[in-house]
């Protein structure tokens, strides 16, 4: 059992950029998406979703389905194994450390 309660769990990015003026509609329906289906955001224009496989192509159905890309708009859903999990590094203020999901 996955952490979330049935097969093993997958995390992935989603990591979004629009284009100024006018991107920013787009923006907030894709966020707010995101964020309805458990995601959290990272930096700015980044989230993190730790869902079944399922719950991922559900999530990128609607993105396709509600979201209006115009040119120069683009997600990419970058997927996350766990030795990724174990090298990924956060850089900030504070230093160099790893990601804990």
């Amino acid at each position: 059992m996955g952490v979330l309660g049935g097969p093993s769990p997958r995390l992935r990015l989603y990591v979004y950029d629009f284009k100024e003026p006018g991107g920013e509609a787009e923006r907030r329906k894709l966020r707010e998406l995101l964020e309805s289906h458990g995601a959290f955001r990272l930096q700015y224009s980044t989230y993190a979703l730790l869902a079944e496989p399922e719950v991922h192509a559900r999530v990128l159905r609607r993105v396709v389905a509600r979201v209006d890309f115009e040119e120069g708009d683009s997600l990419i859903v970058v997927p996350m194994c766990r030795r990724c999990l174990r090298v990924a590094r956060w850089v900030d203020a504070e230093g160099v450390r790893g990601l804990r999901f």
